[in-house]
């Protein structure tokens, strides 16, 4: 996509034989425009969306392939404490995406440090997990997103979100998953 804005914190996933690439957007004077998402088939390279607007207040988009689900996962700044968010390219008509799921409304405004890995690669039945500094001064918060984009609770098979007493992170938070 070419432009005149500038693109940061970059990410993309496959599945479903779709490449969905996610970024922030900001103008050449530094102002947010938001996430922007492009979907693209992986084999042909055909475009079924280019530069879509995803959350014009969004940041740290994060791709990852849930089952057979391209999903976006992002923080929404709109409020404070922000919001993690997630939203699906439609496999059957990539040429949208579905409706954005809340994951989790206590992320840290201040210092808004998540990470999110697959968990599960299975092609049907795939999962992730999460972790992100919450508004609390000193707990961690973790969850599990399911293969539809919603948080993990007992009503589809997961533990629901927890949090850990802890300090927030100042940089950096990583997963990984060893199943």
């Amino acid at each position: 996509v070419r432009n005149t804005s500038e693109a940061k914190n970059q990410d993309s996933c496959i599945a479903s034989g779709l490449t969905l690439y996610a970024w922030e957007q900001y103008t050449v004077g530094g102002v947010l425009e938001g996430i922007y998402a492009s979907v693209i088939d992986a084999t042909s390279g055909a475009v079924f969306q280019s530069a879509t607007l995803i959350d014009a207040t969004a940041i740290n988009p994060r791709c990852v392939a849930l089952g057979p689900n391209p999903t976006l996962v992002y923080l929404d700044t709109s409020s404070s404490p922000y919001v993690m968010k997630t939203v699906q390219v439609d496999i059957n008509n990539p040429i949208v995406f579905n409706s954005s799921n809340t994951i989790v409304s206590s992320v840290n405004a201040t210092n808004p440090t998540y990470d999110v890995a697959v968990n599960s690669a299975d092609a049907d039945a795939g999962n992730a997990v999460f972790a992100f500094n919450t508004n609390a001064s000193t707990t961690l918060g973790v969850g599990y997103i399911g293969t539809d984009g919603v948080v993990g609770g007992p009503a589809n098979g997961f533990p629901g979100a927890v949090t850990i007493g802890s300090t927030n992170t100042n940089d950096f938070i990583t997963l990984c998953t060893d199943r």
